[in-house]
Order: C-alpha cells, then structure tokens, then sequence
C-alpha cells in the first residue's frame, strides 16, 4: 500500500493523518465508497490551494488557452445557475430582451454537451425574475427571490422540471444579495431598486417556515455613497468557519453578519492594507469577490460610484483567524461589471467588464480575460480575446467539464449593446504547451453523497496529487455568493486509489451539490463528479466571538 500524502502535506502533523485516514480506509474495498466513522477536523490553514506546488502561469501557457464561437440563444441571460444535472438555467426578465414589466419570466435551458437550449416561458409563479437574488438550495433546488416583483419567492426543482411559488419576503426587495447559510437557510439584505427605497434590512429563509426577519441585522452601517437604491445593492456576501457571514463589501466598511436569534451586525475595519503605501481601497461599486480557498478571497476593480473610471487593484482578504487585508499586484486592466470565476486549482478568472462604467453599452469593454495565481497572487492576461463583449447583466460560471461559460451583456431591448449569447472559455489547463489537448484524468468512481467529516475513496484512470471541491452556483449582475472552492486532503492508498478527507465544519463546506475535481501533476484537471454534501446530522456551528486584525 502505497501512503505517500500529496505534495501539499504539511510535516509530521499530516502524515499522522494520513496513518489515521488509512486505517479508517484500509477495509473500505475499492474506489467510491465511505468510511462509517468520521475523521478529526483539521485546522483549515493546512489545507491550502494545491497551486502552490506548481510551476506558475505564463505567456506560453497562457497562450493554449481559446474561446469558442458564440452561440445564439432567445434571450438576454442576465442570470443563470449551473444545475445538478449538468445543464445551465438562463433566464433574462419578463420579455426577452429586455425589462420593465411583471408577472413572468423567460427561460431556457442549456445544455453543455449538445451546445443547444430549450425555451420555456413562465408564468405559473406570477414573477418577473430580474434584478433578484439567486441561491442554489442543499437539496439542489433554486431559489430566486425580489427583483421587478419585489416581495416574490419562486422556486425551481429540477426533479419535477416545475417552478412552484414560495412566500412572500417580510421586505420587498431587489438588486439585493443572498447567501446560503451553513444549516441550509438563506440569508438576504440590502435591496432598494424595487419595494420602496432604504431599511432593506436583513431576513432568513427557510424551508417549511419561509421568511423570518432579521431585526438586529440592520443595512444602515453597511451603505456605499452611491445612492439611492445602488448604495445597497450586490453585497458580498461570504459565509465562514465561525457560523458567521462576512461583509467584505462593495462597500468599504466590511462586518461580520450573525444570523442566529434576531440577528447582528459587527463592524470589523475597513478593507485596507496599512502595510503599504496606497492600501487602503475604496467603494467598489460592481467589483467582485470571490473564495479561491478555504478562508482566502480575491477582492478585484469596482468604482467608487458609477459614472465613473474603473479600478484595476486586487486585494486578497483572509478570514478564516480573524479577518486581513492585504493589496496584491493590479490587474492588467480597470475592470468594473467583471465576473470572477474559481477554477478547480484555485486560480480565479476574470471576464468582461469595462473601464469606465456605464450600462447598456459596448463602450470601454475589456476583451481579454486575466487568470489570477494564488501562487504568485499576479494575473495573467490570455492572449485569446472573446469576440462579444461582457458588461452589464452578463454573467460567468464554472461547468463541471471545467470550461466557463461567459453570456449575456445588455438587456435593453433593442439597443446594440444586447448579447443573447454564450461563449465557452477553454482554460490553459485543458492544453499541452503545443496547444494539443491535454490528456485528462477521469474519476471512475466516487460517492454521490457524502457526509461531513468522513473519508471517502475515489477511484480514478491514473495517478493524481490533489483534490478540490467547487461549490455549484447560480449568479446574476455578476454577484455569484454560492462559488466557493475547498481544496482536499488527499492520500494515496494504492491501485490509483485515493481516500479524501472531507471537512467537517459547514461554515466552510456548505450544503448543497458541489463539483469534485481530480488534477494530475500538470494541473490538469477531471470532468467533475456531482457530490452531494448531506445536510442530514449536519454539525450546526455556534457563532463565536469576533476577532480581527488589520
């Protein structure tokens, strides 16, 4: 048997580890299965983003990477949602191309593998989807609520293909923020584009009970300057290891979020680096925040209010012992309105975006994407450019085949900034420096649902060294609070045979379905694995005191 731990190990401390991970696996059988007895939590600072150990992104590398030909859809996607099937909801608002009116929504359904998508008008909910916050449920449901119709909750389940109405939000609501909490309910605040202007303060979904407002978590402290209704929009909402919700912005003012009881709000600092000269950030109106590990965000562009130039620096903020900030390389270019995307080795994607702010237009957009190294916390720019612009109501997620889809753009009705349609972005880890396809390992077996803290053996065609989940996600305006990415301990127990720790705290490893990665020793990485984290016996975590240092 062969007890060699990935290269990410850490000393003596997980090599003692991996002798109990093999002893709980030594009479597991085959790939695929799950250990009965739960493994010790380990302190989240030992499991960080595998890209550490590997040669750095560069002009060659960068290079391999392509676009693909757009393809056409109905509609305007100004928010979608990767589901467990495989396939990507897309819908725009109450006509197709633009917005403005109530009581329904069009949507199609895209599928990856055909490159094609099916049409569906709906109506039955009686809500007009736009301008809403979006939250992929633990049972892998989607919940959309607010927006046009500003009280309403609809709901889709994808095992009956049917979108059923929810109950009314405690505060009407849109162009506000969701969050899934760590025991399967939702967080969601701020808000004031629709439903009446100001104290879109905090409320909590949960299923059975519907809405229940939060009446200490209150949005005054966390309002930007560019108001009205945009001084409360879009928050970066991320939940953590403490049971809490951190805040790290658009605004500059970041909290802690507590949703237990009637709710609080703590105000931790601003999002500042004092260690070096020009540290301290400012409002970040439509920047993006995005967890590449577990505790670690990249803070990237945003205005200070609109109308105005776009930033290009980048902040990486660690919250997982207390909460810092430090100011890391600028991007390429000013970037506001631009997706951030996790990849599986931790490395984030930047898409679209402009200059200068402004909506319903093509002006000032930035056509090449970044790709940003955890390792050298610098970005990259890829050489290959999309051919349709990304700014304003456009979105991006991960696939589970590890391309990203970049849609949508406008939704204006007849103006020329409308894109209804997709391109898929090819990363460089799908290539050989040549160019060529790289060859890819493939996960032959794995669990379907797994639960928190055990160990589970994956089988796979050929040696791998790391692991990493990436949560499912479903995004709009390019705010994406479901993305998050947990890299894995990972031992090797013989015949390509891998026994993975899986965490135990759920304020990290959230419920819900979540694409499990396996990257060989190029960075290359699997079709993902659909695994569900099982929220049945979850390990609710008590918030605790805030700490923090800046």
């Amino acid at each position: 048997m062969n007890t060699k731990m990935n290269r990410w190990s850490h000393g003596s401390l997980l090599a003692a580890t991996c002798v109990a991970l093999l002893s709980l696996t030594a009479c597991g059988g085959g790939g695929g299965s799950e250990a009965e007895e739960p493994a010790a939590a380990l302190d989240p600072d030992l499991r960080r983003a595998p890209t550490a150990a590997r040669s750095p992104l560069n002009a060659q590398t960068a290079a391999t990477a392509r676009w693909s030909a757009p393809t056409s859809l109905s509609l305007v996607p100004s928010s979608g949602s990767v589901l467990p099937n495989g396939k990507v909801l897309l819908w725009s608002a109450d006509t197709p191309m633009g917005f403005g009116g109530s009581g329904r929504t069009y949507t199609t359904l895209f599928d990856p593998a055909t490159n094609s998508a099916s049409d569906r008008l709906v109506q039955e909910t009686g809500h007009a989807m736009f301008c809403t916050g979006t939250t992929l449920l633990p049972d892998g449901r989607l919940l959309v609520n607010g927006g046009s119709d500003s009280a309403a909750t609809s709901i889709y389940d994808l095992s009956s293909n049917s979108w059923t109405r929810g109950g009314n939000m405690n505060i009407p609501r849109g162009y506000q923020s969701n969050t899934l909490l760590q025991d399967g309910s939702v967080l969601t605040f701020g808000g004031s584009w629709s439903g009446g202007t100001g104290n879109k303060h905090g409320e909590v979904w949960s299923s059975g009970s519907g809405w229940r407002n939060l009446s200490g978590l209150r949005i005054d402290s966390t309002l930007t300057p560019d108001g009205p209704w945009g001084g409360d929009s879009h928050y970066w909402l991320v939940p953590a290891g403490n049971g809490k919700v951190l805040h790290p912005g658009p605004g500059v003012r970041m909290h802690w979020l507590d949703t237990s009881g009637s709710g609080a709000i703590t105000y931790i600092g601003d999002r500042t680096d004092p260690s070096v000269q020009n540290g301290a950030d400012g409002p970040s109106v439509a920047g993006s925040f995005v967890m590449y590990d577990v505790g670690r965000g990249l803070k990237t562009g945003g205005v200070h209010k609109l109308g105005q130039a776009a930033r290009s620096n980048a902040y990486v903020i660690e919250f997982d012992k207390g909460v810092s900030v430090r100011k890391v390389a600028d991007m390429a270019f000013q970037r506001v309105y631009q997706n951030s995307v996790v990849l599986p080795d931790g490395r984030v994607v930047l898409i679209g975006g402009q200059t200068f702010e402004a909506q319903f237009t093509d002006r000032d957009s930035v056509m090449s994407a970044e790709i940003w190294d955890p390792t050298t916390e610098t970005f990259t720019t890829l050489p290959a450019a999309m051919s349709v612009p990304r700014n304003y109501h456009s979105i991006a997620m991960l696939m589970p085949d590890g391309r990203v889809m970049a849609a949508g753009g406008g939704l204006c009705g007849g103006c020329s900034a409308n894109h209804a349609d997709l391109q898929m972005l090819s990363p460089p880890y799908l290539f050989n420096a040549d160019g060529s396809p790289a060859q890819r390992p493939v996960i032959n077996t794995a669990p379907s649902t797994v639960r928190y803290g055990s160990v589970v053996n994956v089988a796979m065609s050929g040696p791998v060294t790391d692991f990493a989940l990436v949560r499912m996600s479903s995004t709009t305006h390019t705010i994406n609070n479901d993305q998050r990415r947990i890299p894995l301990l990972s031992a090797d127990i013989g015949n390509n045979i891998y026994s993975l720790q899986i965490p135990s705290n759920p304020g990290w490893l959230l419920p819900g379905v979540w694409m499990l990665f396996a990257m060989d020793a190029k960075g290359v990485p699997s079709v993902a694995k659909l695994v569900s984290i099982s929220a049945d016996g979850l390990p609710l975590i008590q918030p605790v005191p805030s700490h923090h240092h800046l």
